[in-house]
């Protein structure tokens, strides 16, 4: 219990240093109501901020990933701090900073499946696009759930973009062979 308490409180630090002024107030309370060990209480207003219109979707995003982070607790809190900080500079645009952090990270289990998907994400925003490749393809090898067919759906998008129209081909016939119903679902670019 005391780890988690500790990790939300980095949580909401990060939150506070990125959160909109009228947003900073709902989390000073979030702290309190943690220190004084009613979790209930700090959720119900995290989730009052997650789902007011009026709230930062990049904020939103980082809230509900520290969270999943700090549910998953197959990491250390220091290993929770280092993916705070790297959401929290893909938040602010330093993708380069995000990307060396999360390559730096010791991440196990579950943790290291999100850390992996947001340096794709990176890769991505810093348009390195063969590199974002390369970690949807490992994730696709490495993955065994229902998020497989998204990770060859990633490089299909990558593909798409960078206009190389054969592996576009090659990812499709390899979704419609091993993932018929997600390709009934459509592609979105």
């Amino acid at each position: 219990m005391f780890k988690k308490i500790v990790s939300v409180q980095i949580l909401l630090i990060f939150l506070v240093s990125i959160a909109h002024t009228a947003q900073i107030s709902d989390f000073i309370r979030v702290i309190g109501y943690v220190e004084d060990g009613e979790i209930e209480m700090a959720e119900n207003i995290l989730n009052e901020i997650v789902t007011d219109e009026g709230s930062d979707a990049e904020l939103v995003y980082i809230a509900l990933e520290m969270d999943e982070a700090i549910g998953i607790g197959s990491c250390d809190f220091e290993c929770i701090y280092i993916y705070g900080k790297a959401l929290l500079g893909m938040y602010r645009g330093s993708y380069d900073e995000a990307i060396e952090l999360i390559k730096e990270g010791d991440f196990e289990g579950r943790l290291r499946f999100k850390a992996m998907e947001t340096l794709g994400v990176l890769y991505q925003k810093s348009e390195r696009w063969e590199e974002a490749i390369e970690v949807y393809e490992e994730l696709y090898k490495m993955s065994d759930d229902e998020r497989k067919p998204w990770y060859l759906y990633y490089q299909y998008q990558i593909y798409t973009i960078i206009g190389d129209d054969k592996r576009v081909g090659e990812v499709i016939k390899k979704l419609e062979k091993e993932y018929p119903l997600f390709m009934e679902a459509g592609l979105k670019d």
